[in-house]
């Protein structure tokens, strides 16, 4: 069935608000979900097929998140008939290769433990001794992250004399293919090129750390310097400091002062009057029917 000349129309839970539109035969960008915008397109499910002439009306969703699980409904509408069919979208999401950690035992048994985050649903871990044998793991533990992702846990006891290396693999039923692993060699006591989470990383991210706990202890140790400075400086000047030589005096009906470092008057004992800084914030004042004031310079 050609479906160029007919309305398609992808949505969720509201008819009125679509996730695509296709209508007068072109998509429209309006309406439209907030969240779908410029995320789908409509594409044909094969590579051989001619889209919508051929009556493929699928769509492509970019850019997947754990939001986008669920129901979805394919609406398809002529002025002769209409069609619509729903479906349910799962989101799986790989997690990080695990991180291994070596501890001896009283006995002198080597406890090996495995740790992998950011992974839906659950997955499943296997623990491997060589290239052949099986493990059963010591225990076993999945939590529930902050972002909705599980985080699994394991950890196996060996002999140290073993000369095998260990591995732990995380992957999820459905994608088995795309697991990650991780080995280390229970002689060396080292990982092996097969993980990319190498103590070599763990170390770099300890160290740049700590040199950022230490910029952040410099700097506010710096800035305390300054406060104080600004503090000795303030005190000379509400000892009476002169910070302005010219005065002279003009007739004035009106004067405005606005909050911030304004200008402040002073008497000497002479009745002169003078220019000092005052750092205290003020509001507006207005003084009226003034018949001299001084102009600072």
């Amino acid at each position: 069935m050609d479906a160029e000349g007919m309305d398609v129309r992808w949505y969720r839970s509201d008819y009125n608000k679509p996730l695509l539109l296709y209508r007068n035969r072109k998509v429209q960008s309006s309406p439209q979900m907030e969240q779908y915008l410029n995320r789908t397109t409509l594409m044909p499910r094969e590579p051989t097929s001619s889209g919508l002439k051929q009556g493929d009306v699928s769509i492509r969703i970019d850019h997947v998140n754990l939001q986008d699980t669920g129901k979805y409904v394919c609406y398809v509408s002529s002025s002769q008939h209409y069609e619509s069919e729903a479906m349910y979208l799962k989101v799986e999401v790989i997690g990080a290769p695990p991180i291994l950690s070596l501890s001896r035992t009283e006995d002198d048994q080597v406890k090996v433990s495995c740790i992998s985050t950011g992974w839906l649903p659950a997955p499943q871990l296997h623990w491997s001794l060589g290239a052949q044998e099986t493990l059963q793991p010591g225990g076993l533990t999945h939590s529930p992250e902050a972002d909705g992702l599980f985080s699994v846990q394991s950890w196996v006891v060996c002999p140290s004399s073993e000369s095998q290396w260990i591995s732990c693999s995380v992957f999820l039923p459905s994608m088995k293919e795309d697991k990650k692993e991780a080995r280390v060699d229970l002689q060396m006591d080292s990982f092996t090129t097969d993980s990319s989470a190498s103590p070599w990383m763990i170390a770099f991210i300890i160290a740049l750390l700590a040199i950022i706990a230490l910029v952040t202890t410099m700097v506010l140790h710096l800035r305390k310097i300054k406060m104080k400075k600004e503090e000795v400086a303030l005190g000379k000047q509400e000892e009476g400091i002169p910070l302005v030589k010219k005065v002279e005096s003009h007739p004035l009906t009106e004067v405005d002062f606005i909050r911030g470092e304004s200008p402040e008057l002073a008497y000497s004992e002479d009745m002169k009057v003078h220019a000092g800084i005052s750092h205290v914030f003020t509001y507006n004042c207005i003084i009226l029917h003034t018949t001299a004031l001084p102009s600072i310079y």
